[in-house]
């Protein structure tokens, strides 16, 4: 939606330097794009932000799964803003994502992930199609090569 606006406000631009538009047309311009850039304005104002308050688990020993399901490792993330097409993302790598509701994601962890000791960097990222519009904070998860007490 940006680009097609950014589009439409260039040849305006064009046409009025090149004084090819008249008053008439210029005022239909204005009446057409007027109300795209206030529902982009709004749109990018009140778009709530995603913020991740916790993780489950905080931890996990290499090679094994954690939060287990079904043989696989499992993720919940809990926070604030979460949307339906939102994806939880382990060190920049998209995972399978499940939404619960605005405040609860979970997903199914690549077990290439998990198989050595480190640290893993979570995070929510919502995308436009290929565009990415919005990243939460980001949390760690701790990967050890044994059970701590």
């Amino acid at each position: 939606m940006t680009e097609y606006l950014e589009k439409i406000i260039l040849k305006g631009k064009k046409m009025i330097k090149n004084r090819k538009l008249s008053f008439i047309q210029l005022c239909r311009a204005i009446i057409i794009i007027f109300p795209l850039i206030l529902l982009l304005l709004i749109s990018v104002v009140f778009q709530e932000k995603i913020i991740i308050n916790s993780i489950y688990p905080e931890s996990g020993i290499a090679k094994v799964p954690f939060n287990s399901i079904d043989g696989k490792a499992t993720l919940s993330v809990s926070g604030i803003g979460f949307m339906e097409d939102d994806i939880i993302y382990i060190n920049g790598a998209p995972q399978i994502t499940t939404y619960g509701t605005k405040e609860l994601l979970t997903c199914i962890v690549d077990s290439d992930i998990y198989q050595e000791p480190g640290t893993l960097k979570i995070m929510v990222i919502r995308k436009e199609g290929e565009k990415i519009i919005s990243k939460s904070n980001y949390k760690e998860l701790q990967i050890t090569n044994h059970l701590e007490n």
